[in-house]
């Protein structure tokens, strides 16, 4: 296993924690969205290390970062950008955080990792919750029912009959409705 180098989050002074979370970063995070990165945290572990500047302020990671700080995690682990001047961080900051939103998913392939898991953790009781992969329940469904869905819409060349209706027609005696076919 490779050894990472690690920020001690405890070392740092107030300014380079605040640095840290807000250095130039044009991207929101949701409640939802931290939510899942600590989950994910607490069930993988930080598997991919925050990149930092060597001043110290994250350039790809936030969200881990933020997330790191809400489960008191001691330290994150980080690789540092050093070949890279101030502008070019910039810019790859910018790519990182739009360059993942450009591509799309392999639906068929994602349906096959959803079922494979889910068979996975009924068969052996491993537990897998999906939930862990940041899509919702109903995102999974959408993605895994979404053939048999087709399959059930009907053609819309198809000519549907029609139907006698059946309308109330009140009595000026009672309030009762008989119940003629129109």
């Amino acid at each position: 296993m490779v050894e990472v180098p690690c920020i001690r989050l405890s070392h740092l002074s107030a300014p380079e924690k605040r640095a840290l979370a807000i250095a130039d970063n044009v991207r929101r995070y949701n409640k939802r969205q931290i939510k899942a990165l600590k989950e994910s945290i607490e069930r993988f572990g930080i598997v991919r290390p925050v990149l930092v500047a060597l001043d110290g302020t994250i350039v790809a990671g936030v969200g881990i970062w933020m997330a790191a700080k809400e489960l008191k995690r001691p330290t994150i682990p980080v690789v540092y950008a050093g070949a890279l001047s101030r502008d070019e961080l910039r810019l790859y900051r910018l790519a990182d955080q739009k360059l993942s939103t450009l591509g799309e998913y392999n639906e068929e392939a994602l349906k096959l990792e959803f079922l494979e898991l889910g068979e996975i953790s009924l068969n052996l009781d491993l537990k897998l919750d999906l939930d862990h992969t940041g899509f919702l329940s109903r995102e999974r469904d959408a993605i895994v029912l979404k053939d048999q869905r087709e399959e059930a819409e009907p053609d819309e060349n198809i000519e549907i009959p029609k139907v006698a209706v059946w309308r109330p027609r009140l009595s000026r005696r009672s309030s009762m409705a008989t119940s003629p076919l129109v």
